[in-house]
């Protein structure tokens, strides 16, 4: 599961519950959060080459707003 929200820096902060509510922090808010996931050293499967298509990646917004 994944948390989104805006710092008050105007960043991007991603949470993922699923490993121990680690916090990514981004100024590029358009990159895949499958990208800035792997650019933070997290390795996170993605069978199909991290277009979406295989489930593999696949990620829920459970709070937080689609920016």
């Amino acid at each position: 599961m994944v948390l989104f929200s805006k710092t008050n820096k105007g960043m991007v902060q991603i949470r993922i519950q699923n490993l121990g509510n680690r916090s990514i922090e981004s100024k590029d808010r358009a990159c895949k959060v499958i990208e800035l996931i792997h650019e933070n050293g997290i390795d996170w499967m993605h069978a199909c080459g991290k277009k979406g298509r295989c489930t593999t990646c696949k990620m829920s917004m459970v709070d937080g707003q689609k920016i």
